[in-house]
């Protein structure tokens, strides 16, 4: 709890309707019909200077290290994913870190901005699946057997009370159905890897953030939109 702040998590709801306006207004488009068609948006943080606030003043980075148990941790990116009442799909059965272009698991920071129930598009994890290491990294999109997953007993829904936030280890298998409560559920997204990750273009070179990597393959991941909170520290080089 008080990842975010009610003030914060405020700010998240203010600035997502205006990058979807300003988003609606570029395209053409009528908000509501811009918000069905892109119902997540990346790299917020470069988009809205709300988001960048909440990123450098809000300690996520801090916590991601805490959990990472490294002295610094990167940005691989942000963003938020808004599901209407009733006007939302699944979004199926995924590892995040197994699909990232870099040598290192990461995590990921997941905050509504509102209670979400079961029936709101809450999380839901397969338990310690973590432990059975990355699946073939590839488009999840477009990878759509895991139909067995749910009948899996460690099939785990994570609704989470106004407030709460959801620490996601990178290799955790998870999901989320449609909303089909009332009311928009709203989720702001900080993904982090330790800061000695290394760029691993084979692993995943579809990544959309890739071409955001200037970094020859097996260097360091570095740069202005992969920003560093605390240090990098070679005693955290450790194994990839």
């Amino acid at each position: 709890r008080g990842v975010f702040g009610e003030s914060d998590r405020a700010d998240v709801e203010r600035a997502w309707d205006e990058v979807v306006a300003e988003g609606a207004q570029t395209t053409g488009m009528s908000p509501v019909e811009f918000a069905s068609r892109y119902p997540q948006n990346r790299d917020l943080w470069q988009k809205h200077p709300s988001f960048r606030r909440l990123l450098f003043e809000t300690g996520q980075g801090q916590l991601a290290s805490q959990f990472l148990g490294t002295s610094g941790a990167r940005l691989f990116h942000d963003h938020a994913i808004a599901k209407a009442a009733h006007a939302s799909g699944l979004i199926p059965w995924h590892q995040d870190s197994a699909y990232w272009p870099l040598d290192r698991v990461g995590l990921s920071i997941w905050t509504p901005t509102a209670d979400v129930g079961v029936d709101g598009g809450c999380l839901e994890v397969l338990d310690r699946s973590h432990l059975q290491g990355p699946g073939v990294p590839q488009d999840f999109l477009a990878s759509n057997d895991r139909a067995a997953f749910d009948e899996d007993p460690r099939l785990t829904a994570l609704p989470v009370e106004r407030g709460e936030s959801v620490v996601l280890h990178g290799l955790t298998w998870h999901r989320s159905q449609p909303n089909v409560a009332t009311g928009r559920r709203l989720a702001y997204l900080t993904l982090w890897v330790p800061a000695t990750a290394r760029f691993r273009p084979e692993h995943a070179s579809w990544h959309p953030t890739a071409k955001h990597i200037a970094v020859a393959p097996g260097e360091r991941l570095d740069g202005a939109m992969f920003p560093l909170f605390g240090q990098v520290a070679e005693e955290d080089e450790g194994d990839a």
